[in-house]
């Protein structure tokens, strides 16, 4: 299931006739799904009142933060195994292999597997985990490309592969704009992409917090309308070049490390199995 932010936008409307909601929550998440969907998401709350308050950071330091009663509320990649945590599935992200226009026409369709493995990449981390993850599932084997840049901000990540410094594999919500923009180009496609599951974590038996249950049921709704408007979305097929971003939104999140490489459980929750929806997006395939 995916949170769509501009379907999220009308289903929210206007807040004025909505009621009060005073209170206080600590919320938790990776920067770039905090900074790009869970904020944005949540803001109109905080014309009714709600004080909302965000600490950026790694899945695993944020669920400790939360067992121990440091936050309320945790936008988790990876799936929580503390006993004092309960968590329920909010979406899947969906990851893209994208590359810079110019380095994509140097990749020559009819010898996919062997291009890409002459080009460089740009990864999160050293150990390339969400690079590793996509080669893996998608083509067998780890990928044994030279690494040009690691930066540990995914906005980095897709900043360089804009600029030309290699290739990435990157959420589809975050790299939409720049493929309908042309500065990007989806290299690879495939009928079932690599998906991981984006938790919501509370603590259990937490006292009673109204503004906690609002934050939730905001986000789970966001969710909702997302998946209702994404149904019916076209397979993955080779298409004319352009890209139509109305046929790709979504809220697939942003995880920093796949929970499979962190010992979550990616398909554990799973709300649907995502296609690949690349509507008119100019890619190549195997």
């Amino acid at each position: 299931m995916s949170l769509h932010l501009d379907g999220l936008r009308d289903s929210l409307g206007s807040t004025e006739a909505e009621p009060a909601q005073r209170g206080t929550v600590q919320i938790g998440g990776a920067a770039e799904i905090m900074t790009l969907r869970v904020l944005p998401a949540l803001a109109p709350l905080t014309g009714r009142g709600l004080y909302l308050h965000a600490t950026f950071g790694l899945a695993r330091d944020l669920l400790v933060d939360l067992a121990a009663d440091r936050l309320d509320l945790v936008v988790s990649a990876i799936r929580p195994t503390h006993h004092a945590l309960l968590a329920v599935p909010l979406a899947d992200e969906e990851f893209l292999l994208v590359g810079p226009p110019s380095m994509a026409r140097t990749v020559d369709a009819d010898r996919l597997r062997t291009a890409l493995a002459a080009l460089p990449l740009v990864a999160y981390g050293e150990e390339l985990p969400i690079l590793r993850r996509y080669w893996r599932g998608e083509f067998g084997h780890r990928p044994a490309n030279p690494v040009a840049l690691v930066a540990p901000d995914l906005r980095a990540v897709l900043a360089a592969v804009e600029t030309g410094a290699g290739i990435s594999a990157l959420p589809r919500y975050l790299v939409e704009p720049a493929l309908a923009a042309g500065r990007g180009i989806q290299l690879h496609c495939s009928e079932a992409p690599p998906l991981n599951t984006i938790y919501l974590a509370v603590r259990r038996g937490a006292p009673a917090n109204p503004a906690l249950t609002v934050v939730r049921e905001r986000l789970t709704d966001a969710a909702a309308d997302g998946e209702n408007s994404e149904r019916g979305a076209p397979p993955c097929r080779p298409a004319d070049g352009t890209y139509t971003a109305e046929k790709a939104r979504g809220f697939s999140g942003t995880s920093t490390v796949p929970a499979d490489e962190q010992g979550g459980d990616s398909t554990q929750g799973r709300w649907r199995k995502t296609l690949c929806r690349c509507g008119n997006q100019m890619m190549l395939t195997p």
